[in-house]
C-alpha cells in the first residue's frame, strides 16, 4: 500500500507534463493562485512552498489486508537502532528493518495471486539510458541496480551539491533538529529537505521527520530498493504511463530525462484504481533515485538533480481525460513530498501553438525562481534552445539532434514509444491484483 498524505487545501505539484497540458486548457488560473509547490526550485536553492499535509489512508496490496494497522513509531525506530549492532549493514537496513514482519502476510497473499511469467529483464529501458556512456556504445543492461547507496563521502561532497554557506550552516542545524529520526543525514538527504521549504530549518525538520514515517510504514519503498517485491506488473506497464526516459547529460554532465507526453494514450486510465497508480509512483521515484545513485557512484560526484525535456509534439483533446489528471496529480504528490527537489530544469518543445501565448499570460502567476526553471521554446529556437543545455550528441535526431539509437531518430530503443493503450491482458492482471469489485 502507498499511504498518501494531502490537506484539503493541497498544492498542485508541478509535474512538467501535469503543468502543461493544464496551461492548455487555461485551468491554471483557477488554482494557481493558490498552489505553491517544491518540485522545481528556485534558483540558490529554494523552492515554491507547499501546503502541510494531512493524513489520508487507503487499501492497498502491501496493505496485510483492509484495516491493517501501521506498526507504532516506537517498535519502528527500536528496529531500525537495532540494525546500527549489525556488521556489514547497508544503507537502507533503517529503511527495510521496520517493514519485514508488515510484508510477510501482504507477501504470501500476492504471490498467490500473481504469477509473472513474463520473465523479462528487471528493470524497463527507460531507467537503464544512464548506463549508455557514448551514443556509440552497445545497448546499456537492464539488470537491476544495487540497492547500495553511493558512499557517505559522495553523499557529504558539499562541492559537488553546489550548496551555499548558508545552506551548509541550514543542514547542519537541520541535522540537529532530526537527530532522534532514524534516518539517513547525509548532506544531500538534509539538502533537498531544506531547499523544499525555502531554508526553514523547522519546516524541513517537520517534513523530514513525516518522510521517514511515511517511509517506514510503506513497505513498497524498501522492496523495490531491494528487488524484494514483485515488481512486474510496474516494469510492465512502464511503457504506456509517463513516457519518461533517462539518456544522456546536459551540459553541466547532470543527467536528462525524456518524456513525450504527446506519445500518451489515456483511454484505460478509468478502469484502473488509484492504489496501483499509487504505488506506480513510488515504484518510478525509487527507479530514478537509483538511477541517480548509480551514476553518483559511477562519476564519483553527487547526482542529486537531473534536467526534464518535455516533448508536446501529438498533444490534443484526446490527451484531456479528468480522471487521468486526477491519477496524475495524485502521483506527482509523492514525489513533492517524499522525493523532493530532484528537478534541475523543465525545457518544454514541440507545444501546440498556443501554449506558448497562453504561457506569456499564466507565467506572472509563478514567482520569478520558478518561472527560471521553466523554458519554453518555439519551433524556430528549439534547436538552438536545446543545445544551449545539451550537447547535439545527446539530443535525438527527431528534436533537430544527432542521437539516433538502433536506428530510431527517437530513441525508441530506450525512450518508451507509448502510442498504444494497456492492453487489455495487462489491465486484467492489475485488476485481478488490486482485486478491484465492480
Amino acid at each position: 500500500m502507498v499511504e498518501q498524505h494531502m490537506s484539503a487545501d493541497a498544492a498542485l505539484p508541478m509535474e512538467p507534463a501535469f503543468v502543461a497540458a493544464w496551461l492548455l486548457l487555461a485551468l491554471l488560473v483557477h488554482w494557481i493562485s493558490t498552489r505553491r509547490t517544491g518540485d522545481v526550485r528556485q534558483q540558490g536553492g529554494e523552492s515554491i512552498e507547499g501546503a502541510e499535509a494531512m493524513p489520508h489512508s487507503r487499501k492497498g496490496w502491501c496493505s496485510g489486508g483492509a484495516g491493517a494497522p501501521d506498526p507504532p513509531l516506537q517498535e519502528t525506530l527500536a528496529k531500525m537502532l537495532s540494525m546500527q549492532a549489525k556488521p556489514q549493514t547497508t544503507a537502507l537496513d533503517w529503511l527495510t528493518s521496520c517493514c519485514t514482519e508488515r510484508d510477510k502476510e501482504s507477501k504470501a497473499t500476492k504471490d498467490k495471486k500473481r504469477k509473472n511469467v513474463h520473465h523479462e529483464p528487471a528493470l524497463h529501458p527507460k531507467w537503464c539510458g544512464l548506463r549508455l556512456k557514448d551514443p556509440s556504445d552497445p545497448p546499456p543492461s537492464c539488470v537491476a541496480f544495487s540497492p547500495e547507496r553511493p558512499d557517505a563521502a559522495l553523499l557529504n561532497d558539499w562541492v559537488g551539491l553546489c550548496c551555499t554557506d548558508d545552506e551548509r550552516e541550514g543542514c547542519q542545524k537541520l541535522a540537529e533538529l532530526v537527530r532522534g529520526v532514524d534516518g539517513p543525514k547525509d548532506a544531500m538527504t538534509l539538502l533537498r529537505f531544506l531547499r523544499a521549504r525555502k531554508q526553514d530549518v523547522q519546516r524541513a525538520a517537520d517534513q523530514y521527520t513525516e518522510a521517514i514515517r511515511w517511509y517506514a510504514s510503506n513497505p513498497l519503498v524498501s522492496g523495490f530498493y531491494l528487488g524484494t517485491v514483485d515488481a512486474s506488473l510496474h516494469r510492465r506497464f512502464d511503457s504506456y504511463w509517463q513516457l519518461q526516459g533517462l539518456l544522456g547529460r546536459d551540459r553541466d554532465g547532470d543527467c536528462i530525462s525524456w518524456e513525450g507526453l504527446g506519445r500518451s494514450v489515456f483511454d484505460s486510465c478509468h478502469l484502473l484504481p488509484d492504489e496501483f497508480f499509487l504505488d506506480h509512483q513510488v515504484h518510478s521515484l525509487v527507479r530514478m533515485q537509483q538511477a541517480l545513485d548509480e551514476q553518483t557512484k559511477l562519476d564519483g560526484r553527487p547526482h542529486m538533480q537531473y534536467t526534464f525535456v518535455e516533448d508536446l509534439h501529438g498533444l490534443g483533446l484526446q490527451h484531456f481525460k479528468a480522471d487521468a489528471f486526477r491519477k496524475y496529480r495524485k502521483c506527482a504528490r509523492l514525489g513533492q513530498d517524499y522525493f523532493p527537489e530532484t528537478l534541475k530544469r523543465v525545457i518544454i518543445v514541440r507545444a501546440p501553438w498556443i501554449f506558448p501565448k497562453m504561457w506569456n499570460i499564466f507565467q506572472h502567476f509563478f514567482d520569478e525562481g520558478t518561472r527560471n526553471k521553466i523554458i519554453i521554446l518555439g519551433d524556430d529556437e528549439m534547436h538552438a534552445g536545446l543545445r544551449k543545455y545539451i550537447d547535439s550528441k545527446w539530443i535525438p535526431k527527431s528534436l533537430g539532434g544527432d542521437l539516433c539509437l538502433d536506428g530510431s531518430p527517437d530513441c525508441f530503443s530506450i525512450l518508451p514509444p507509448g502510442r498504444a493503450d494497456v492492453p487489455q491482458e495487462l489491465v486484467d492482471e492489475i485488476l485481478a491484483t488490486y482485486a478491484v469489485s465492480e
